[in-house]
């Protein structure tokens, strides 16, 4: 089984994370300046949370996959510095706002995942980059908002879908090695589906 068939039966979960009201919102331009920056200053405390798995990803992998994985977490280093950057000049800080429970949720889902074996964290990894890329491709190639359109060229651009389509590859090879671990690989696709869903809803709470 590869990763990819690891969505069969959930693809309507799947659709619900990478077709979000949100993303549509961005789409549109209908998307209010307070939703957007609501979800960015809450990715920013999120990729905090996602780089110390990234890091236990790192030390659990192959050396044949080591490359990749590293210039994933240099990348992680900039994102940051561009999230905290861009909540600043839309006037937002993200020192004095905290995290919203949905974000807290994912955090420690990551969390958890730290102790698991590479194939499991290998997938997780995966999942939690297609899907971002694939919303966000989405509003790369279909927003009116010229500026939305430059913010979503982070992670909806080619050079990233390459790098998702790479990360695939591992958690496919780890699969192929580990196939008991099949059934806990499809719960946490399904459960990443589920936290983006949350996440992104985020962006219309008042919390």
């Amino acid at each position: 089984m590869s990763s990819d068939e690891l969505l069969a039966g959930l693809e309507q979960k799947w659709d619900k994370a990478v077709n979000h009201e949100f993303i549509k919102a961005c789409i549109d331009g209908s998307v209010k300046p307070e939703q957007f920056n609501r979800w960015l200053v809450q990715d920013y405390y999120y990729v905090r949370g996602f780089t110390p798995f990234a890091g236990s990803l790192l030390a659990s992998a192959p050396d044949s996959h080591l490359e990749p994985i590293v210039g994933g977490i240099a990348a992680l280093t900039d994102e940051l510095a561009w999230f905290k950057d861009t909540a600043q000049k839309r006037g937002c800080d993200v020192t004095i706002i905290g995290m919203q429970p949905a974000c807290v949720a994912y955090c420690q889902f990551l969390q958890q995942l730290h102790g698991e074996p590479y194939a499991i964290k290998a997938v997780a990894f995966w999942a939690i980059e297609a899907c971002y890329h694939q919303a966000w491709s989405s509003v790369l190639q279909n927003a009116t908002s010229a500026e939305l359109k430059e913010y979503s060229h982070r992670w909806g651009n080619p050079a990233f879908g390459e790098y998702v389509a790479v990360l695939r590859g591992h958690a496919d090879e780890a699969l192929a090695f580990t196939p008991e671990l099949l059934p806990q690989a499809r719960q946490v696709v399904e459960r990443v589906a589920d936290l983006e869903v949350d996440f992104w809803g985020m962006a219309y709470s008042e919390q």
